[in-house]
């Protein structure tokens, strides 16, 4: 009878610990993660240089079409505000899967240029102060999108350059004809 007694007892342990909840969790090994591509240091630095080119046009422009009462400096500001938000969510569709992290913040250089615009009253001067820094901007720009889209090595990156480089010509012809044309009023 002891013998049963214990026998009594010790089964709901025995189940208990024969259950499925009582046992350890298979081990179970994920597969590894595949690390994200690694760009080439020529393509990490022009994915860079372009982010921070685009980033820093879409600023001044901003900043234009804000503050300008020329209509014509306002619209053709606006437009390039737009042109460059496509260009840089373009490039950061490119970048991203290749595990690039694009600048988000201005070189401490164009935040300066960028504050002295935004202080500067509407005149003249401003119109002339904007479109000098855009264009000198865009120049450099310019020649960088040539050379990669000859020079560079990843596909995706040259066909982003390419793409730019119509794009970026019509934006300086543009920025050199605005500042002659008469406006209402302002800068």
């Amino acid at each position: 009878m002891r013998r049963t007694r214990w026998l009594l007892y010790a089964l709901p342990l025995v189940v208990a610990a024969c259950s499925p909840a009582a046992s350890p969790p298979p081990v179970v090994s994920a597969p590894a993660a595949s690390p994200a591509p690694q760009a080439a240091p020529a393509d990490a630095a022009f994915a860079t240089s372009a982010a921070q080119s685009s980033l820093f046009a879409r600023e001044l422009s901003q900043v234009a079409a804000e503050k300008s009462r020329r209509q014509g400096i306002r619209d053709f500001a606006q437009s390039v505000v737009a042109t460059e938000t496509q260009s840089s969510n373009r490039l950061a569709s490119i970048a991203q899967p290749m595990g690039l992290a694009l600048p988000q913040s201005l070189t401490p250089e164009q935040v300066t240029t960028v504050n002295n615009l935004t202080a500067a009253p509407d005149s003249p001067t401003f119109a002339r102060t904007y479109f000098s820094a855009l264009v000198r901007n865009q120049v450099g720009s310019l020649r960088q999108m040539e050379s990669y889209a000859r020079n560079g090595t990843e596909p995706e990156l040259k066909s982003f350059a390419a793409d730019q480089i119509p794009i970026l010509r019509d934006q300086l012809a543009r920025a050199r004809r605005v500042p002659r044309q008469r406006g209402q009023g302002g800068a």
